[in-house]
């Protein structure tokens, strides 16, 4: 079982990464790979065939898996901000 210390640690770093993702352009980043799909077949099939393809679908899954995080994390941040701004107008 966790220890309330670790928890807090825990929390830490998940908020640092949040911070981190939610300034990220994901959109981008998944353009950008799939223009690497489509373009390392014709540029340099060599390197495709040999494993460039495995080490992009590896790239594929973790950009997917990020996306909602970095989602969340700016929807948190907009709600941070909205919460924010409400106790200043007061």
């Amino acid at each position: 079982m966790m220890e309330a210390h670790e928890y807090e640690t825990a929390l830490t770093q998940i908020g640092l990464m949040a911070g981190l993702a939610a300034a990220m352009d994901t959109a981008a980043l998944a353009n950008h790979l799939t223009t690497a799909e489509t373009l390392g077949p014709i540029l340099e099939p060599t390197a495709y065939i040999r494993g460039g393809a495995d080490n992009l679908q590896d790239q594929r899954e973790l950009i997917e898996a990020f996306i909602p995080f970095a989602n969340a994390a700016r929807k948190l941040k907009a709600k941070k901000q909205h919460e924010m701004d409400s106790a200043q107008d007061r």
